[in-house]
């Protein structure tokens, strides 16, 4: 008979249940490898994203409404998913950590989701589809020029010098949840066509192949956050550039690599200054920054993180409050921007009705002129010709074997608040 392991009570409030111990997992060494392409784009700068990692700015976004939402007591939560130790906690690839995370982590932030979504232009937990952009060029180590062009005779030249990167697809992501709908026979967790768009790509990777503190432990990024000389081009960097094209493919800002060890999320921004002139800086010039230098900003939470105590005491996120509170914030402003303003800074618009349009990205000036909204508006029709949303169609994963490693004993599961009948 399988064991189900005891989850407790149901919660009363949203913040208790996205605190809540994740399940016990053991890891064990797997045959799949890390997928590679030569043609990721990758981040000049891997940081630390400062401000998110400061648990107290929950307290303070969206002049704290959040909070007081995630505290705010409430009946009828659904239970937490019934989760069976030996068919779900043996984490052996990663087709069983997108199962964990489907089962529970997904089931747990859709349920703390489902009472804001008439409050808040939330996302929900559902792969969006790919908008089909400018073919990319084959990155080029810093520091390096790249060739001169190739003779018009040979074969590197007739095969191109650039690649769409369009059927390379995150494993999963979120679109935009329509909060009525204009019809009963309607759906209203349905998209329309033009939300189905991706709006927080994520990508599921196995403990035993990729863990984040590989990035300091092998000494991959300088003291300012660059790569070292070659290491972009490592194993331990090719998840890091694959979320990070996926980010770039569908301007998302917010993306994430997640697995049963850690969550490892981040913001994605172009570096340097906006560009000066006369013209206004258009999405082909952001893209283009993002892709020659571009900033990653992120934080590691640990899938053992959990909270016991009142909502006072909270001082550590957990993998479950971090992806509410993402999914609430990709809703109200998902596309990436030359300039972010502070998190305490925002105020949330409101929730998307039946005709609502895409909410507009809250990071430009408030003050613009009825006009500029005009030039905006006739930009963006611009931009709908330049791009093409594609739906991902299947195909096979690359080959590209890496060979494995020792896994190290995860130390960060030793102490549970799980019980076993």
């Amino acid at each position: 008979m399988s064991t189900i392991i005891a989850t407790g009570p149901r919660a009363t409030s949203i913040l208790e249940l996205l605190t809540h111990p994740n399940p016990p997992v053991h890891h064990a060494k797997d045959s799949f490898k890390v997928t590679t392409h030569p043609w990721w784009h990758f981040p000049t700068y891997v940081r630390p994203w400062k401000e998110f990692q400061d648990i107290t700015i929950l307290k303070r976004v969206f002049e704290s409404n959040l909070f007081r939402d995630a505290c705010q007591y409430r009946e009828g939560l659904p239970p937490y998913p019934t989760i069976h130790e030996d068919s779900d906690c043996g984490i052996d690839d990663e087709p069983q950590t997108r199962a964990m995370f489907d089962k529970w982590t997904k089931s747990v932030v859709m349920s703390a989701l489902d009472p804001l979504r008439s409050k808040y232009p939330l996302v929900i937990w559902r792969k969006g589809k790919v908008i089909k952009r400018q073919d990319s060029k084959r990155p080029v180590e810093p520091g390096k020029k790249r060739k001169p062009p190739a003779r018009t005779s040979s074969t590197y030249s007739r095969r191109g010098r650039t690649q769409s990167l369009s059927r390379y697809v995150a494993d999963s992501g979120s679109v935009l949840h329509k909060s009525a709908s204009p019809s009963p026979s309607v759906d209203p967790l349905s998209p329309d066509e033009k939300d189905q768009r991706e709006r927080f790509p994520k990508e599921y990777k196995s403990a035993h192949h990729w863990r984040s503190h590989l990035l300091s432990d092998l000494d991959m990024l300088d003291e300012d956050g660059r790569w070292r000389p070659s290491q972009y081009n490592s194993k331990q960097a090719m998840p890091i550039r694959q979320a990070y094209t996926y980010c770039i493919q569908n301007m998302c800002r917010y993306g994430c690599i997640l697995s049963c060890h850690e969550a490892f999320i981040f913001q994605i921004r172009p570096g340097g200054e906006i560009p000066g002139g006369d013209a206004e800086p258009t999405k082909r010039d952001l893209e283009t920054r993002l892709i020659e230098d571009g900033v990653l900003e992120y934080v590691s939470i640990p899938w053992a993180n959990h909270h016991t105590g009142s909502a006072q005491d909270l001082e550590e996120w957990t993998i479950n409050l971090a992806l509410w509170v993402l999914h609430i914030l990709a809703g109200d402003s998902y596309e990436v921007d030359w300039k972010y303003k502070p998190f305490y800074k925002d105020k949330p618009t409101q929730a998307p009705g039946p005709a609502a349009r895409e909410s507009p990205n809250t990071n430009r000036d408030e003050t613009e002129s009825e006009s500029s909204d005009a030039e905006s508006e006739s930009s963006e029709s611009q931009e709908t010709r330049e791009t093409e949303i594609i739906t991902p169609s299947p195909h096979k994963k690359r080959k590209n074997a890496f060979e494995d490693e020792e896994d190290q004993p995860c130390m960060s599961f030793s102490k549970r608040r799980y019980r076993t009948p």
